[in-house]
């Protein structure tokens, strides 16, 4: 999602084979862990542009196949509103997510296309979690566990049909209520 030559590719392949698009979901993204007075501005860039930029390109370019009705998804981040350390670039990315999507809301809301956030905190993932800092999480997290995969799945597809027809520009944060 980072070359605008892939999401080419994508919107030429959603216009050939479906024609028009009734939900986009933007779930593009990287993370990394550096502490701000290290942080290059090749990383700084690489992170913004997958996270936020790629949001931007995507939705510009599948634009002219959104027709009325049609939902947008962008898939943002627990951490844009509370920031943590050695990700500076990371909750910068995913703030502008939603800063973006409300804008693009306001834009698109007349043609009835509908553009939200789904914001998921901590989620168990096929990635190896050191147990210090899963335990760190569950202690955080009121519901006591990290969220699953089809938990984020439920919001998005739920912004996706016409049971939030009337949900529009908002962020749901999928946290566990972190």
């Amino acid at each position: 999602m980072a070359d605008p030559a892939g999401i080419e590719r994508l919107t030429e392949e959603a216009r050939t084979r479906f024609g028009r698009v009734d939900a986009l979901v933007h779930n593009a993204g990287v993370i990394s862990h550096v502490p701000f007075e290290e942080l290059p501005p090749e990383e700084w860039d690489r992170v913004l542009n997958t996270n936020l930029t790629s949001a931007y390109t995507l939705l510009q370019s599948m634009l002219p196949l959104l027709g009325e009705g049609a939902s947008v998804i962008n898939v943002g981040s627990r951490v844009a509103t509370i920031g943590i350390p050695q990700r500076a670039h990371y909750t910068a990315a995913k703030a502008g997510l939603i800063g973006f999507t409300r804008s693009v809301a306001k834009e698109l809301g007349p043609r009835s296309v509908r553009v939200n956030v789904v914001a998921p905190g901590p989620v168990e993932t096929e990635a190896e979690v050191p147990e210090a800092v899963r335990e760190r999480y569950q202690r955080m997290i009121p519901l006591g566990r990290l969220g699953r995969p089809e938990e984020i799945a439920g919001a998005v597809l739920f912004l996706a049909s016409d049971l939030s027809s009337f949900v529009h520009g908002e962020t749901i944060h999928v946290d566990g209520g972190i």
